[in-house]
This record gives C-alpha cells, sequence and structure tokens, in this order.
C-alpha cells in the first residue's frame, strides 16, 4: 500500500473515532481494541483511560500494550476483557461464521460496552463497491442489551466521515457504516 494511501486512511480513521468517542465516557475505563491496526483509538484516549490492549494479526507496534494475535481464538483471548471492547472494520473482512464466532467471544469480553463497525449493505454509495459479507444481525445476538447505532457516510476517495444519526431514517439509509455501542442490560453507556 502507498504511503498517501496509508496517511489518507488514518485521517479517515481517526475522523470516525472522534465521532464515535463523543458518544462515550471513557474517563478511567480500560479497552480491549480487537483488529486494533495501528492503535489510533489509543492515541486519541491514552490520556483519560486506566488501561489499553490493542491487538492485530499484524505486527504493527512492540509496545506493552500491544498484542500480535488471532481475534477469532478464544483460547487466545480468555484472559483479555475490558470495560470497552471495540470491533471497529474488522466484520466486513471474515466470512459469516467467523463474524458469529467473533461476536460470541466478544460477548464474554466487554464488561460496560462493546462497540462494533458494520458496512450498510442498504447503501447507495455501498452499491458500488458490493461485498460478499453478510451482515450480522445485532439485535439478534444481543436480545438482552441496549443498542445505539451511529449512522457514519464516508464518500469514497474521502477523508472525511459525516454523522447522520440525528437525520431522518431515509437519510441515515445513505450510511456507509452503522456503529453499534452495544452495552449490558438496558443502560447504554453513552453521553
Amino acid at each position: 500500500m502507498d504511503r498517501h494511501k496509508i496517511i489518507h486512511n488514518k485521517f479517515y480513521y481517526k475522523n470516525r473515532l472522534r465521532i464515535i468517542l463523543s458518544n462515550l465516557n471513557l474517563h478511567g475505563a480500560s479497552i480491549l481494541d480487537l483488529g486494533c491496526g495501528e492503535m489510533i483509538l489509543y492515541d486519541l484516549v491514552r490520556d483519560q483511560i486506566k488501561s489499553y490492549l490493542g491487538i492485530d494479526q499484524f505486527a504493527f507496534s512492540n509496545s506493552e500494550q500491544f498484542i500480535s494475535g488471532n481475534i477469532l481464538d478464544k483460547e487466545f483471548l480468555k484472559d483479555h476483557a475490558a470495560d470497552f471492547v471495540f470491533v471497529l472494520g474488522v466484520l466486513d473482512h471474515l466470512p459469516f461464521d467467523d463474524k458469529i464466532k467473533l461476536l460470541e467471544i466478544c460477548k464474554g469480553k466487554y464488561i460496560s460496552s462493546l462497540i462494533i463497525s458494520q458496512r450498510n449493505s442498504k447503501s447507495f454509495i455501498n452499491s458500488f463497491y458490493p461485498s460478499q459479507s453478510i451482515v450480522v444481525s445485532m439485535e439478534d445476538l444481543f436480545p438482552n442489551d441496549s443498542i445505539v447505532k451511529l449512522y457514519l457516510l464516508k464518500f469514497p476517495f474521502s477523508k472525511m466521515v459525516y454523522d447522520l444519526s440525528s437525520c431522518k431514517s431515509w437519510i441515515r439509509s445513505w450510511c456507509t457504516e452503522i456503529v453499534y455501542i452495544i452495552s449490558k442490560g438496558n443502560d447504554p453507556c453513552i453521553e
């Protein structure tokens, strides 16, 4: 991947994370970041959290806050749990069975909230970038938990992200990504 594209993606990821983080209270929390990549989340929250652990299959870092490993390995993750578990940009790259496996593993890993992103398969914009990936119903997998959805729009080749969450439903349908904030019980841990 060329340097320009990497820098471009970092700006997009930061902009997306800023929207997500504006909806959460992470003060003093522990974070588990599955599929963390270059730990951009850690860079944005390190001053307000208690602890952070990022896990990715690629060795992006050699810091003590990072472990290289397979997030689909239940045994590998058995000793890891946190107040907030982030799974951003991961599900869309997995076959359906692996998505379900990962989400089942995540059920026992978050104390307060699980934050997951998934592409909006009904988006007009995403129709130009077809995916064979089947969308998972979070409501079916987490029926006893509170789910808040953030509807994010990213135009192709743009580093900007727009939050459509407060828009009318027909406008929200244009979003390219839905972020699910899944909280234990009926009490969402959002701002």
